[in-house]
C-alpha cells in the first residue's frame, strides 16, 4: 500500500485493483470452456463465453462468491458477505 501509494498519491487506493483480478480469474475459468466450441472474435464465441460463465461453478473472488447460472446472472452466493450496521459506535451483524 505505501509503494502504491507513493507512486500514485495518498488516498488513491481502491477497490477497482481487486474487481480487475475478479475478473481474469472468472476469464481463466471461462475462456477454456468457449474455446472448446468456437473461435474468438466471433458472435459464436461470446455466446459460448456467456454460456461458460454459467457452467464454471462456484467461484471464490476478491467481492465475494459467484455461481452464475442461466437463471442467475446476479450470481452471488449468499455466503458472499453479510450487512454491517454500525450501532453505538459499533459494527454489528444484520440478520
Amino acid at each position: 500500500m505505501q509503494q502504491y501509494e507513493k507512486a500514485y498519491g495518498p488516498g488513491s487506493r481502491n477497490q477497482f485493483a481487486g474487481h480487475a483480478y475478479d475478473s481474469i480469474i472468472v476469464m481463466e475459468k471461462a475462456v477454456p470452456i468457449a474455446l472448446k466450441t468456437a473461435k474468438p472474435g466471433t458472435p459464436e464465441f461470446r455466446a459460448a463465453l456467456r454460456d461458460a460463465f454459467e457452467k464454471i461453478g462456484k467461484t471464490t473472488l476478491a467481492h465475494g462468491v459467484l455461481n452464475w447460472t442461466a437463471q442467475d446472472h446476479w450470481g452471488y452466493t449468499d455466503d458472499t458477505g453479510v450487512m454491517m450496521r454500525v450501532t453505538g459506535g459499533e459494527f454489528k451483524v444484520e440478520k
